[in-house]
């Protein structure tokens, strides 16, 4: 049996996805492990047999529609038998022998229940990887457009990055998660209520509610090439659906109504100001048909 699972989702990414599966292979040494590819109906699909079907630890499961990021991460870990399951996007490219060494933590750890290496950009400069679970400061920010890339600089700049020590934090970007398999099995895996995003903040809750330590891991970085699958305009305003409809059920599950509810009035007041005062909104360029659709969401979800 292998000691880790490592998952990855496929929706039009296989370009991507050729690159990921080929760096943990070329790199993941001393661990047994076996990946699963779990393909959610791409157009793409048929171009994983070929590529990847010589290959004894790559496994293709095919899905025949498409339920969502959390319900394909579950089919995956499903089939799946290792100790630790590896979430892994197709937009993450391993440069070292990182896999190893997130496992060896883990093992040295036991009072961690997952952990994540740090993500960085094609040039190593740290990323979006880990933050708080939501909060009035940060949705307000998010809601009015007010300098949200400088909490995320704030975020990065903790000394236990540039000291390349391990740090507890709230949740990691579910781009690359490392949990034990028996406290994803304890919490029942991912919500397959949630299609796309807030999938990962909604399991590290659940995990951190049960009493479970999260971890950052910042002597260990991998390379993550953000949305690709959602690059198009078209797949943006898919991002900007599913992003707030996403928040509204995080919220709606997670919180209590006089939070919830005040967070939601930023959002509408913050959409109505957009209307009317656009060009005062300068973090995110929105369409007024983009408002309007996330205005919806938060009036009437």
């Amino acid at each position: 049996m292998a000691d880790v699972s490592i998952i990855t989702v496929n929706y039009n990414t296989s370009d991507y996805l050729k690159k990921c599966v080929n760096s943990v292979i070329r790199f993941t040494e001393g661990l047994d492990y076996q990946i699963y590819i779990v393909d959610n109906n791409s157009r793409d699909r048929n171009e994983l047999s070929s590529h990847f079907g010589s290959e004894p630890s790559v496994n293709i499961i095919y899905n025949p529609e498409n339920k969502g990021f959390g319900a394909a991460c579950n089919a995956g870990a499903a089939s799946s038998e290792g100790p630790y399951l590896l979430f892994l996007n197709p937009d993450i490219e391993v440069t070292d022998n990182s896999i190893k060494k997130m496992y060896d933590y883990m093992e040295e750890n036991k009072s961690a229940g997952l952990c994540s290496a740090l993500l960085t950009d094609s040039e190593g400069k740290p990323d979006y990887t880990f933050n708080y679970f939501p909060s009035y400061s940060w949705e307000f920010r998010e809601a009015f457009g007010l300098e949200v890339n400088r909490i995320i600089n704030k975020l990065l700049s903790r000394p236990e990055i540039s000291g390349n020590a391990a740090f507890e934090v709230d949740w990691n970007h579910g781009a690359c998660l490392l949990v034990r398999r028996e406290i994803f099995e304890e919490i029942k895996g991912f919500d397959e209520n949630f299609f796309l995003y807030y999938e990962d903040t909604d399991l590290q809750f659940r995990i951190k509610k049960n009493n479970h330590k999260i971890f950052c891991l910042p002597f260990l970085r991998m390379i993550h090439a953000q949305r690709s699958s959602v690059r198009s305009d078209s797949g943006r305003r898919i991002y900007l659906y599913y992003m707030h409809l996403s928040r509204m059920l995080f919220l709606r599950k997670n919180y209590g109504a006089m939070r919830r509810n005040i967070i939601r009035s930023f959002f509408i007041t913050g959409m109505f100001l957009r209307l009317m005062f656009k060009s005062s909104v300068k973090r995110i360029n929105l369409t007024r048909y983009q408002i309007k659709m996330i205005l919806s969401i938060y009036l009437y979800r």
